[in-house]
């Protein structure tokens, strides 16, 4: 069959439809997704728009005027559609996650669980099932932000792989669980975690399936609990990092005369991390930071300098899947704290040049000692699936930042410039589908 000319008939249908009726808010709103399917998002915004306009009770008119705004990117537009979906409807669950999508990347993380706490206490599981089924999965999640659990939306093909996303919530309530081929542990390690993961582990026990990434493991990636699991391993160089509660540490900071990192316990993307050097102002400005930075419990460790001798700093993102390490990404920078999202690697070409060597060759770019290092963390964590953050030392030693199963793995934003991204990912996510017919054939 031509999918192409299938489309195109059903667009001429719905035309026709459209044209002997004075209000079709129904078929226009088909109209507007096949207009989607074929990239036209003007000629789907006109449809949606007139489908709402016909009928402004019409919610998947708003939600249809919504995707298309987050399709560009515009945010801010997208938000009040899904509201306006949610306000016909308060038991509309696809607008909400979009909701809960689109606070957060407006930075209003408060009002994005509110929308997943009206989710979650409707609807626990949510099943997804694949066209072309060739596996299904159990996946155990975590209420909280994107940073709560493995991002699983960009690492699974919905096509072949029938997914039931389980959220475990404290309350240890759950729904009847389907059949399922193997389990995923996808909750990621915090301190609100814990009892999630031990509710977790005792589930993986019950129904007895083969489960990647078991959550008893997952409990000690903690930048404490990876030093212990990681720290007699002479390839890594890790710093010696320690959890002090907010009572402690001035005195921790008093003890220590290099310069030093603290941040919140449970953040990441460096929020909260400030570097202390040691100074006759630091304890004054530690204590600026605390009652900038209010947390309970805090981690302190000694700041390694990792700077190449061009005068700059690299990050390299590895995923390990079932033992063997694919490159992700590189970021370059001459600031110390580096994520990918702010190093400048679309200004200079030959960073992402340097980036595209590191991808094709990962041995030769961070050399036979680094590569075993890597092997070694993904035996030591007993972790299938583990991503690495880390950088490499001018004596070859892999500096491991952070060893953590929920980092974001993705191709999106590969436009041209970035476009040699996309088969390095994809390479993971092929790691991935074979890792998980490798368990499904155990069963």
């Amino acid at each position: 069959m031509n999918r192409t000319n299938d489309a195109d008939d059903r667009i001429l249908a719905l035309q026709r439809i459209i044209a002997s009726r004075e209000q079709a808010p129904r078929e226009r709103t088909v109209l507007g997704i096949l207009y989607l399917q074929k990239g036209d998002s003007d000629a789907a915004h006109e449809q949606f728009l007139k489908a709402a306009a016909e009928d402004p009770l019409w919610t998947d008119a708003h939600e249809g005027l919504g995707s298309i705004a987050i399709k560009r990117g515009d945010f801010d537009a997208a938000r009040p559609h899904f509201l306006r979906a949610i306000a016909i409807n308060p038991d509309n669950l696809s607008a909400r996650f979009a909701l809960y999508d689109i606070e957060q990347a407006l930075h209003n993380t408060p009002v994005a669980l509110a929308h997943q706490m009206e989710i979650l206490a409707r609807q626990r599981l949510f099943t997804i099932r694949a066209p072309n089924e060739q596996r299904s999965v159990l996946i155990l999640l975590a209420p909280g932000d994107w940073k709560a659990n493995v991002p699983v939306d960009f690492l699974i093909d919905f096509s072949t792989t029938t997914v039931h996303k389980l959220y475990l919530t404290d309350d240890g309530a759950l729904p009847p669980i389907p059949k399922a081929d193997l389990i995923f542990c996808a909750i990621g390690e915090s301190d609100a975690a814990i009892p999630l993961l031990h509710q977790a582990e005792a589930l993986v026990a019950q129904l007895g399936l083969p489960c990647i990434n078991r959550p008893q493991r997952i409990v000690h990636t903690s930048r404490t609990g990876i030093l212990e699991s990681l720290g007699t391993c002479s390839d890594l160089a890790l710093a010696p990092t320690r959890r002090c509660s907010r009572e402690e540490l001035l005195e921790d900071v008093r003890a220590h005369q290099e310069t030093l990192l603290i941040r919140p316990v449970d953040s990441h993307a460096g929020l909260g991390l400030e570097r202390f050097p040691a100074d006759d102002e630091r304890e004054e400005n530690v204590r600026a930071y605390m009652e900038r930075v209010c947390a309970d419990y805090y981690y302190i460790a000694p700041f390694i300098d990792y700077k190449n001798d061009d005068g700059y700093y690299r990050k390299y993102r590895i995923i390990c899947v079932d033992g063997e390490p694919y490159p992700f990404h590189l970021a370059i920078s001459d600031k110390w704290m580096i994520h990918y999202y702010n190093a400048p690697m679309r200004d200079h070409l030959w960073m992402r040049e340097e980036e595209q060597r590191f991808l094709a060759d990962l041995p030769a770019t961070m050399g036979t000692t680094a590569c075993e290092a890597l092997r070694a963390i993904a035996r030591r964590t007993n972790l299938e699936y583990v991503g690495v953050d880390c950088s490499i030392l001018p004596d070859g030693r892999l500096l491991v930042f952070e060893a953590d199963p929920a980092m974001i793995v993705h191709h999106l934003g590969a436009d041209g410039v970035f476009g040699y991204h996309v088969p390095y990912a994809r390479a993971i996510y092929a790691a991935f589908e074979r890792l998980m017919d490798r368990l499904r054939a155990r069963s």
